[in-house]
């Protein structure tokens, strides 16, 4: 973001209106940048949105684990049931 912001509004060699706009899309995406450091890294005691997403992303993946586990014990048990299937 702060490249695509640095080389997208170049304010600094424009002139008039075109500057005007510029300076305010650079100062737009200086202050969404600022808002996202200061939620990832202002913590007041509890885990970062880092921590957090990578926390996140390992429960869902664990309980897609246990899912698929309980599929295939679901199968082998209906597979073992068959007449003929020990």
């Amino acid at each position: 973001m702060v490249a695509a912001t640095l080389a997208g509004h170049r304010f600094w060699e424009k002139q008039g209106d075109d500057r005007r706009e510029q300076m305010l899309h650079f100062a737009k995406n200086a202050g969404m940048l600022g808002g996202l450091l200061a939620s990832a890294l202002d913590t007041g005691g509890r885990p970062s949105v880092f921590w957090r997403g990578r926390h996140a992303a390992a429960q869902a993946s664990a309980s897609i684990g246990d899912a698929a586990h309980s599929v295939a014990d679901a199968l082998s048990g209906a597979y073992h049931s068959l007449p003929g299937m020990s």
